[in-house]
């Protein structure tokens, strides 16, 4: 079995080759291929995506949060969170709006706990919030993915456990921990 780090760095090393490739792909497809320093960022975004119009990925920052604490019970989809998860969520929010790169966008499971952490963190770092399905209980590091395909980012979610330990192994090659309101930073290609 690859240990963590070792799958983590080739990781890292596979995404910079299909970076490389598409640019290449990408600049041989439009007859301007030359020496790599006649390629310049001021024209031609290192991480454009779709939206922009050029043919490789973009790479979006996002903010991996779970939901704040909830109260027990069934049905699961309708728990809300108690007083203290409100206070979570808020203090949550602020943290975010702090960062250097506050999040343009909030993405939101379904779920009621999630939707009211999303809409406290919304408020705190006063951006929209999007109910996003491929947050739901199940999400995965591909269907997160799929979800940024048309966002420039940084963007934060919000979604749920064992899911949001998944993505963050799947992404980062270990698990930081979600507890409840817990949130990491990461990179993924939309």
């Amino acid at each position: 079995m690859v240990s963590a780090p070792v799958r983590l760095a080739v990781n890292r090393v596979l995404t910079l080759v299909v970076r490389m490739v598409l640019l290449v792909g990408s600049l041989r497809h439009a007859g301007r291929l030359g020496p790599l320093r006649s390629v310049s960022t001021a024209t031609r975004p290192l991480h454009a995506g779709r939206r922009t119009g050029y043919p490789y990925p973009a790479v979006v920052r996002v903010y991996l949060c779970r939901h704040a604490q909830a109260v027990a019970g069934e049905p699961d989809e309708l728990r809300e969170l108690t007083s203290e998860g409100f206070e979570q969520a808020k203090a949550l929010g602020a943290r975010l709006a702090a960062l250097p790169a506050p999040p343009q966008l909030v993405l939101t499971s379904p779920l009621l706990r999630a939707r009211q952490t999303a809409a406290e963190i919304a408020k705190e770092i006063g951006a929209p919030v999007r109910v996003e399905e491929a947050l739901a209980p199940g999400a995965t590091a591909a269907t997160l993915s799929a979800a940024l395909t048309d966002e420039a980012g940084p963007v934060a979610t919000v979604g749920h456990q064992p899911d949001c330990s998944e993505i963050a192994l799947a992404v980062l090659g270990r698990d930081p921990g979600f507890p409840v309101a817990g949130m990491a930073e990461l990179e993924l290609i939309a």
